[in-house]
């Protein structure tokens, strides 16, 4: 099994992060909009939109490999009690970072915005992943402590998230 059948519903699609997730679409296509319109020599850039690509692939394809691997471990909700049969995923994708989830989707959402050539929106989405995930992983891995104690300490000081400033 791929996924958790059960948690298959509109939830999982992510579609309300709360405030600053819509804000922050809201303001990159305001962006968008704008500089094309009245700064088109601002998106002109001839590498910035491949290098954006390369990045948005890279993040989705991080985050795709961390979801498979993860297979019935993995939910798009940060669990809370510890489920029988969730065991800790440490190869693979998950000995580079510890997150590769989140990591992949904070180069996904930068990426986005550099494809685009959305410099403001760049790190305004930078800021807000930023914040986002450190405070997600902040508690999710009280919980990690909590479900496998000394295995995830031991974990957690060895691999990286591979988020900018968030160890």
């Amino acid at each position: 099994m791929l996924w958790h059948d059960n948690l298959f519903c509109a939830i999982a699609f992510l579609l309300d992060n709360g405030k600053e997730y819509h804000i922050a679409h809201s303001v990159a296509i305001i962006e968008f909009v704008i500089t094309s319109y009245f700064f088109p020599g601002a998106k002109r850039w001839d590498m910035i939109t491949p290098l954006g690509i390369l990045v948005t692939i890279f993040g989705q394809v991080i985050r795709s490999i961390a979801m498979i691997h993860a297979s019935t471990n993995f939910s798009h909700m940060v669990a809370y009690q510890h489920r029988e049969g969730h065991r800790l995923v440490k190869g693979g994708i998950y000995s580079w970072s510890r997150h590769p989830s989140y990591a992949g989707f904070f180069y996904w959402g930068i990426g986005t915005q550099l494809v685009l050539q959305n410099y403001v929106s760049f790190f305004g989405y930078a800021v807000v992943l930023f914040r986002f995930f450190n405070r997600r992983i902040f508690w999710e891995e009280k919980a990690l402590v909590r479900f496998f104690g000394t295995e995830y300490q031991e974990y957690r000081a060895r691999v990286p998230t591979r988020i900018p400033f968030i160890r």
